[in-house]
């Protein structure tokens, strides 16, 4: 019966366990600003936070041999198991220019660190006129996950509800949107709510009395001025009035790049912000 040295207790009584070695097989560029990496035995990829794992974006180092300049992995992920794919921030040089990825400190899948050849050599890749590589910069701009910041009032969906697009995957959005959503987050956000943040969100409690002269024009100012706080956002304009049942009705006009205008009403659902 074997009960030894080895992961699962099988090797014979007294006998070493002979670890598989991992090293660099290959490299090569699958995009402008990725490259794919193949070991010779699988690594180890269960925790992208852990030292030593493939999944991990600081396990590996990328040069471009020719500038010197060292490209920031963005992310690792696993393309089988025996490959990494590894998107870059910066663009990875053309094909005349000699680029090296080093695998820094991986582990196999039974934690055998990586030993040499650890690196592997290969080419970038040419900037071609396929309309990916002439796309506007703008349709690069920050993105967010598709969701509604609060329900609305005409019942149409839960605040906060992931949205699935036609393709089966989470939807996202930028520009308007994505702006209009900022907003309405840091409107509906109480100050002080994050630590880090103390000027972050206005002071406007759900249900709170507010007169119809100054009370409110204050209100108006502190919205206006956290709305400019966006990075998109050039001017904010907010008006406000208070109905006869003593609920605020707010318009705030956003100026941002393409134009954001946001309609809010405190009070309509439970003491809650929801959007006319």
């Amino acid at each position: 019966m074997g009960f030894g040295t080895s992961p699962y207790g099988i090797s014979p009584y007294g006998g070493v366990f002979a670890a598989t070695t991992i090293t660099v097989a290959a490299a090569w560029a699958i995009t402008t600003h990725s490259v794919r990496v193949t070991l010779t035995t699988e690594p180890l990829h269960v925790d992208q936070f852990q030292v030593g794992d493939a999944q991990n974006p600081l396990t590996w180092s990328v040069v471009n041999n020719e500038t010197g300049a060292v490209l920031t992995v963005a992310s690792a992920t696993m393309h089988d198991t025996l490959s990494v794919d590894l998107v870059t921030l910066e663009a990875l040089g053309d094909h005349l220019e000699s680029h090296t990825v080093t695998a820094i400190g991986l582990f196999s899948a039974d934690e055998v660190l990586v030993t040499s050849p650890a690196s592997a050599d290969f080419s970038g890749v040419v900037q071609t006129m396929d309309p990916t590589d002439q796309r506007s910069t703008n349709d690069f701009r920050d993105r967010d996950f598709a969701n509604p910041p609060f329900q609305i009032s005409r019942g149409l969906g839960a605040g906060g509800t992931l949205v699935i697009g036609d393709d089966g995957d989470f939807a996202t959005e930028s520009g308007r949107p994505l702006v209009r959503k900022l907003v309405i987050r840091r409107l509906t956000t109480r100050r002080g709510a994050f630590r880090h943040l103390p000027e972050y969100g206005v002071e406007l409690e759900p249900k709170e009395p507010i007169a119809s002269g100054g009370d409110l024009q204050a209100v108006l100012r502190d919205i206006e001025a956290q709305a400019q706080q966006e990075p998109d956002v050039v001017r904010a304009v907010a008006r406000g009035s208070v109905d006869r049942s003593g609920v605020a009705i707010i318009q705030l006009s956003i100026q941002a790049k393409g134009g954001v205008s946001v309609n809010m009403r405190m009070g309509a659902v439970a003491g809650r912000l929801v959007e006319m």
